[in-house]
């Protein structure tokens, strides 16, 4: 056996171990993949979950007699007057109707015909210095 023939094999056994191995880890990942991927959907589906659960913490069973702000919903996509108010005047709480829709009255006692979805009520909590005598 000549040297050429030496190199040539060693060159051969060398390469076909590579091949070997290259599939051997190639099956591993195939196999560990769906493992794998399985832990990191659960991670993910968790993390969304506790953002979703964030988002949702300030929902708020409004009670009858609760002081509230009422959005104005047909302000939200005008441009015009983007610097006006975006709250009505406050109301109260009138009747607590199902699915957090309530029913809402005017400070003069002048009750809304329509429910209000509870999305659009935002607790109204005055501070003491937020409050004065008018003369």
């Amino acid at each position: 056996m000549n040297e050429k023939d030496n190199k040539s094999s060693f060159h051969f056994s060398f390469c076909s171990v590579t091949i070997f191995f290259t599939i051997l880890v190639a099956i591993f990942i195939v196999i560990e993949s769906p493992i794998l991927n399985t832990n990191h959907i659960a991670i993910a589906q968790q993390k969304q979950k506790n953002r979703h659960d964030r988002q949702i913490n300030h929902l708020y069973q409004f009670e009858i007699g609760d002081k509230v702000l009422y959005y104005n919903a047909a302000k939200d996509k005008q441009w015009s007057g983007k610097l006006n108010l975006k709250w009505k005047e406050p109301y109260y709480i009138h009747q607590v109707l199902m699915n957090r829709s309530y029913k809402i009255r005017e400070i003069d006692e002048r009750v809304l015909r329509i429910p209000v979805n509870g999305n659009l009520l935002k607790s109204l909590k005055l501070e003491a210095s937020d409050c004065y005598i008018k003369n």
